[in-house]
């Protein structure tokens, strides 16, 4: 059958939300993550001195997977976290939700240096629900800052869960 023009412009503006709920990789046990994130934060920071400061980050971002038909392709995320500076050493948590075009939720936490760290599942809801696993953060880009109290960057995350 030869497509008409106009069955693949409706293919083309086909909605995400109603497309099917799960990607290819929701039928495997074990789903292998190897995502791009770029984010925008917004930081408060507390300049103690320039060897201790501490602060706190909100931040946005989307992230794009290296896996075809992955989960977690054209995911956006918010994470809330902290940060500090003490004595040259730089150290950061958050708590990362995020949400696939499909509508399901997930949570992670991450733990890093500034440039490299681990993140780990801690929930999720529809076919992730109940998955356990983590990987690894790499920041991989940072672009200059136009004002003192926001970032931007982006990196790369790796790894896997495990469905129950």
């Amino acid at each position: 059958m030869k497509r008409k023009p106009w069955m693949i412009a409706l293919a083309l503006t086909y909605p995400l939300s109603l497309q099917p709920a799960m990607a290819e990789d929701d039928k495997n046990k074990v789903v292998l993550i190897d995502v791009m994130g770029c984010v925008t934060a917004e930081l408060q920071v507390l300049p103690y001195s320039s060897q201790y400061s501490a602060g706190t980050v909100s931040a946005s971002a989307t992230m794009r997977s290296n896996i075809p038909n992955s989960s977690f392709d054209a995911n956006a995320y918010q994470c809330l976290g902290s940060w500090a500076a003490l004595g040259g050493e730089f150290q950061q948590q958050a708590i990362c939700q995020g949400l696939t075009p499909s509508g399901e939720k997930w949570l992670v936490q991450i733990r890093d240096n500034g440039q490299k760290g681990k993140w780990e599942m801690v929930d999720a809801t529809g076919p992730l629900k109940g998955a356990s696993g983590g990987g690894e953060y790499i920041r991989i880009i940072q672009f200059p800052q136009l004002k003192p109290t926001q970032t931007q960057f982006c990196h790369r995350i790796t790894g896997s869960i495990t469905r129950p």
